[in-house]
């Protein structure tokens, strides 16, 4: 699926030979071939940010007064955001670009980076209260699901965990010192 809106934008930038050129990389660069067959967050990520930059870019242009168009790029975000949470970096460049672009009068771009704001906190602001409800606090980080991990695997193994960090921990520690002696 994400092969549409890399299309649609690189056709949209350059011209259709580049898009048919970067399509036919995208599909047999090695990286997104060996993630696509496994079961992750990146092949979904990387659809969803194409996706939102395809929607950046058309809206920057548009003069449209389109309420969907808002809805689109915090939906799209909002579900990147679920998906990885660097897509918040992303999500804050997009709308930035899109609230300082020239061409589209400034009501407009700021009515689009409202409603793109309001729809991507409906998305957002459920998991980051559970995250804090769980956690004690506020962590938009990669460690956030490992805590989560940890906790869930010492509700249903008690004391388990401990013993398993220990065994890693030392086993990394003997690969630290492997390394040193040769």
């Amino acid at each position: 699926l994400t092969i549409i809106p890399l299309f649609l934008l690189v056709s949209q930038i350059y011209s259709r030979a580049a898009a048919y050129w970067t399509v036919i990389l995208y599909l047999t660069f090695e990286f997104f071939l060996y993630y696509s067959n496994q079961v992750l967050t990146e092949p979904l990520f990387t659809f969803l940010i194409i996706t939102f930059l395809f929607c950046v870019h058309q809206f920057s242009k548009s003069s449209r007064r389109i309420p969907l168009q808002g809805i689109l790029l915090g939906l799209v975000g909002g579900l990147a955001f679920l998906t990885r949470s660097e897509a918040l970096l992303f999500f804050g460049v997009g709308v930035a670009i899109l609230l300082f672009g020239k061409g589209i009068p400034f009501s407009l771009r700021l009515r689009r980076f409202l409603i793109a704001c309001t729809v991507f906190l409906i998305f957002s602001v459920p998991y980051l209260a559970y995250i804090h409800q769980t956690l004690g606090k506020v962590e938009v980080s990669g460690h956030a699901p490992n805590i989560l991990i940890h906790r869930e695997l010492d509700l249903t193994h008690p004391g388990r965990w401990d013993e398993a960090k220990k065994i890693y921990e030392g086993l990394s520690r003997d690969k630290k010192r492997m390394k040193i002696e040769e």
